[in-house]
């Protein structure tokens, strides 16, 4: 963990009239490179986080980049984390996907991991941050690129995404990790053998069931893909939506 001398950049305008008193703010805040902010939450104290990643920090890849503001927007804190794995030198991207605040007030923050070159890797992180912005763990998963997640009841995470190997179809990931960080499983679903697919949103139904959506494609035709499973990874009910367009991609899904 680095704490960097400048912030990244990013602008927020908040109008938040339930969590901050309906303040409203505008900041830009600079650094010298690529620097990006993707996903928010605000914490228990009322404060913001911003997860996204940056390049103005490192000689080589973007990394990601975590900053907690005030109701203010002035800074509280502020880090970017930088994967010393020497199993995956060289030029890579690590950008934050979604973040939220647990029960013990740490900030969770995940993202997905490409590594510039390696034309069937990519990867999953999660971080665990303190209050304070102590970087806590760290965890890579090489099961595939992530795009969303959600908290479950017992502190764990269901993450849905997409997963790459060389040249073949994209296939669909969901995986559900507990809260230390340990996979309790991953499963795929692939579809025909003529299609892709992948998963882009994810938001829980019940306490043991939870909806996915995103695409799928054949040959020439991309449809919006819905999907409910449970908390063994088991599909209790799939459908397709094809509106007659040349593509369609759902990317989010609430209850």
């Amino acid at each position: 963990m680095k704490s960097p001398k400048a912030i990244v950049t990013l602008a927020l305008l908040f109008f938040l009239p339930l969590a901050i008193s309906a303040q409203t703010f505008t900041n830009i805040y600079g650094g010298d490179s690529y620097d990006t902010g993707r996903a928010i939450c605000i914490t228990e104290d009322k404060n913001i986080i911003v997860a996204g990643s940056t390049s103005s920090f490192m000689s080589e890849g973007v990394d990601m980049y975590v900053a907690k503001f005030d109701t203010e927007g002035d800074t509280v804190w502020s880090i970017y984390i930088s994967n010393d794995d020497p199993d995956f030198e060289g030029f890579h991207i690590e950008e934050s996907v979604a973040v939220l605040e647990n029960e013990a007030n740490e900030i969770i923050v995940f993202g997905s991991y490409h590594i510039v070159g390696w034309s069937d890797y990519h990867g999953t992180v999660l971080h665990r941050i303190s209050a304070d912005g102590e970087l806590l763990q760290s965890k890579l998963y090489e099961v595939m690129a992530a795009d969303d997640m959600v908290l479950m009841d017992n502190g764990g995470f269901m993450i849905c995404g997409t997963g790459f190997t060389g040249f073949a179809l994209p296939k669909a990931h969901v995986m559900m990790i507990g809260a230390d960080f340990e996979i309790e499983w991953a499963t795929q679903y692939t579809g025909s053998a003529e299609q892709g697919c992948g998963l882009r949103g994810i938001c829980k139904m019940s306490e043991n069931e939870y909806a996915v959506a995103g695409y799928t494609y054949g040959i020439g035709i991309v449809s919006g893909l819905l999907s409910t499973f449970d908390t063994l990874g088991n599909i209790t009910w799939a459908s397709e939506l094809y509106l007659g367009i040349e593509i369609d991609n759902i990317f989010s899904s609430v209850e």
